[in-house]
């Protein structure tokens, strides 16, 4: 297993408040920091585009990239929830998984977060995803 990321607190606690405050839908965002240094500092909250199925699915606007870059904000990677459901990779996330940045996923119930995976897929052609290890600095 490679290097872990670490996720600020600051960020943390964004990224959870975020989470807790948009259940029972999924959460959707962005993560922002430095790829080379695996550190994780903020987080762009993002509108789900999804409207028929909010519970289950997420989109996020590419826009909403093209904003942080043009502000010269690193994009590390993605974020979204799993209301009332496991951390576990559904075939969904599966297939549209970012390559190359991280994807953290959070399980959600009604008690606030209460677990967090992380994933990377390598290339576009992968078909192996690489389940990381995150360290919440504090």
């Amino acid at each position: 297993m490679s290097e872990r990321f670490v996720l600020e607190d600051t960020a943390y606690g964004q990224l959870a408040e975020h989470i807790e405050n948009t259940y029972p839908e999924e959460a959707c965002g962005i993560l922002i920091g430095n790829i080379d240094e695996k550190r994780i500092y903020d987080i762009s909250e993002t509108f789900n585009l999804e409207s028929d199925r909010p519970q289950t699915n997420f989109s996020i606007d590419p826009l909403e990239i093209y904003r942080l870059e043009k502000d010269n904000k690193e994009v590390v990677g993605f974020y979204h929830s799993h209301p009332n459901k496991t951390t576990n990779l559904s075939t969904k996330d599966k297939e549209h998984l970012v390559p190359g940045v991280l994807n953290l996923i959070f399980s959600v119930t009604n008690n606030g977060v209460v677990d967090m995976k992380a994933y990377i897929k390598e290339k576009p052609e992968a078909t192996e995803v690489i389940e990381e290890q995150v360290r919440v600095h504090i």
